[in-house]
């Protein structure tokens, strides 16, 4: 009871400090993410949401997730994940690619 109850408050503390970080030092940000998640103090499907707001956070979360997942022995088909995030990065790039040069794409196809 008494080491649940100090997992609670980690987890309360680590959530405050995630929101002061990005508020306040956003550089900060994705160590402290890191960290949360590594050491399991904040929610993963919170910290998900979280890193969901860009493509390059939500992939330093999976990445930082499967760490995770190895270091504690769990059972994960480690290509397969890293097939998934080599495939949500290019993706990714692309979009960003398109967004960017949309107007020289529309100007030449027109």
């Amino acid at each position: 009871m008494w080491i649940a109850g100090r997992k609670e408050d980690a987890t309360q503390i680590s959530i405050a400090t995630l929101a002061f970080t990005k508020s306040n030092v956003p550089s900060l940000y994705t160590t402290v993410l890191g960290l949360q998640v590594r050491h399991r103090l904040i929610d993963l499907s919170k910290a998900s949401k979280e890193a969901r707001a860009s493509n390059e956070l939500y992939m330093f979360y999976k990445i930082q997730r499967l760490r995770t997942l190895i270091e504690a022995d769990e059972k994960v088909d480690i290509e397969q994940e890293l097939n998934k995030i080599y495939k949500s990065i290019v993706k990714g790039v692309d979009a960003t690619d398109r967004c960017q040069y949309s107007h020289v794409y529309q100007h030449f196809h027109q």
